[in-house]
């Protein structure tokens, strides 16, 4: 009886306080946002595809997905939880295929809500080995759930599977298509006859990325604001201007890796354009991220400029700045354009080496690329200066510090900006800087002789200083032949100098004052 006493006690006194425990008097507004945060997390490592295949896919443009694995767990904490996560069909609308009878018990769970798939696993390793269809074929042919797709993010490995062929029913609630890979023996066929994908039938379809595949759709696309194409295998010129022509709201298009070259011609004819009208005219962001592998080789400085005049003209006309940076841990050059509304970027291949002769053949690749913008048109020019040593040798066994502060094709290309109102230098290295900038004479200097340009004038050339090292006075130069052209010199320390530098280069900058007055100018810290 004492012990039968004890036990009813005891349980009466768990449940007592699993009443009273804060856990279960949490409001449930409350655990709705605790559960949100469990499953927002960006987490890619946890697909079964291997580290290779995520970094690939990562390559390709593909982002984090949300994660729904903690769902189950979470529901499990208490009735208490498990009512308010099952009270909220949203939770279980993200459905990937980890697992599939988990995907069919949120599928249930989800009620009537709009519907986010992504498949990240090789479908051949979930197949039916008796009839090649994957388990998850039921998301893609059941009329019901076609209607709720909301996002399809498809981005497994390849395999048997032809993705294409089930993506040919309407999508009437879709908002974004993630394709990457798809196989290759019928990509002949969808060249000549290119697929239409959801029948033709997604007019809220807003973001596509596709990649790694040798077709394009042939929809026309009237609800589509942002396009990412990376990686497509031998599709020409003008099955990409086709496919553009049929996006007439575009605002973002991404190129990704794409070898595809134009006509040697000016403005080539666009099959299908009508006369008057405009290739993409809502354009706003334009990107091209390695646009050709084979500029790992010699001819790196040649890689044939973009054909930005065929692909986005109203977006060319509009570009007022242009900045060039460069970055040492990935030996990659960006030309970043921008305009009233319109952002147009170029990141060029890797040169895979960080020595003088590849910083000057990125600065020949940023000369070749430019000829091809509206030169007159540019107000404002930013150029960051690598700074790279010169190897040892026997004569010199110490490394020398070296920067390359132009290359004569570029100084070419500046004298044709006749409208140039600022030309900003980021260096970490000023002295060296300033000495190739005084004389016009040098070929090194990046203001255009009076030969070359007469009338070709600057209002304001900017030295932005971002290293914190002390100015050598002895090296101070003349700047008489740089003032015939430039107007006012301005020369800015960054922040991040500690005081007695900023205090050695202002000291050392100060008689340049003396000489110049106000043609000369000096801040600290105040740009980025």
């Amino acid at each position: 009886m004492e012990q039968l006493f004890g036990t009813a006690l005891s349980r009466t006194r768990a449940a007592i306080n699993r009443q009273r425990s804060l856990i279960h008097r949490l409001p449930v507004e409350l655990v709705v946002m605790i559960s949100r945060y469990a499953i927002d997390i960006p987490l890619f490592h946890i697909y079964d595809c291997g580290s290779a295949a995520v970094r690939r896919l990562q390559d390709c443009g593909a982002p984090f997905f949300q994660i729904s694995r903690t769902l189950i767990p979470l529901s499990h904490v208490c009735q208490f939880w498990r009512n308010a996560l099952l009270d909220n069909p949203a939770f279980w609308s993200v459905i990937y295929d980890y697992n599939v009878d988990a995907a069919y018990t949120f599928l249930q769970r989800s009620q009537q809500v709009p519907l986010i798939i992504q498949f990240v696993r090789k479908a051949s390793v979930t197949a039916d080995p008796l009839l090649g269809v994957p388990p998850y074929a039921r998301f893609f042919t059941d009329h019901d759930l076609q209607a709720r797709l909301r996002e399809i993010r498809w981005i497994s490995l390849p395999s048997a599977i032809h993705k294409v062929d089930y993506l040919l029913f309407p999508a009437p609630r879709l908002e974004l298509l993630e394709l990457i890979y798809d196989v290759r023996d019928r990509d002949q066929l969808y060249c000549a006859t290119p697929p239409i994908l959801f029948a033709g039938q997604a007019p809220q379809l807003r973001h596509v990325l596709l990649a790694r595949m040798g077709w394009l759709p042939g929809n026309r696309f009237d609800s589509l604001t942002c396009l990412v194409l990376s990686r497509m295998y031998d599709i020409d010129f003008f099955e990409y201007t086709r496919l553009l022509l049929n996006c007439p709201i575009i605002e973002e298009l991404v190129f990704k890796e794409i070898d595809a070259t134009a006509p040697v011609v000016e403005h080539p004819p666009i099959p299908g354009l009508a006369n008057g009208q405009e290739l993409l005219p809502r354009l706003r962001s334009l990107t091209f991220h390695i646009m050709s592998m084979r500029s790992h080789q010699k001819t790196f400085e040649d890689t044939p400029p973009l054909a930005l005049s065929a692909v986005a003209p109203r977006a060319t006309q509009a570009l007022t700045a242009v900045r060039f940076s460069y970055s040492s841990t990935s030996t990659r050059a960006t030309i970043l354009a921008t305009g009233q509304g319109v952002t147009i970027r170029h990141i060029s291949p890797p040169t895979l080496r960080t020595d003088l002769r590849h910083a000057l053949l990125l600065f020949a690749w940023l000369a070749h690329q430019l000829s091809v913008f509206p030169l007159d048109r540019l107000r404002t020019v930013r150029l960051e200066v690598p700074t790279v040593e010169t190897p040892r040798t026997n004569t010199s066994p110490v490394p020398r510090t070296v920067t390359p502060v132009t290359v004569p094709s570029l100084r070419t290309r500046i004298a044709q900006m006749t409208g140039l109102e600022e030309i900003e230098l980021v260096t970490d290295n000023m002295p060296e800087v300033l000495l190739r900038l005084a004389s016009r004479q040098s070929s090194s200097s990046l203001i255009p002789r009076q030969d070359e340009a007469p009338e070709w004038r600057l209002p304001l050339l900017r030295i932005t200083y971002i290293r914190p090292l002390h100015y050598s006075a002895a090296r101070r130069p003349d700047l008489t032949d740089l003032f015939d052209a430039v107007d006012v010199l301005a020369f800015d320390i960054g922040p991040d100098h500690p005081p007695e530098a900023q205090q050695a280069t202002v000291a050392s900058l100060n008689p340049l004052i003396e000489v110049w007055n106000e043609r000369v100018v000096i801040t600290i810290g105040s740009r980025a």
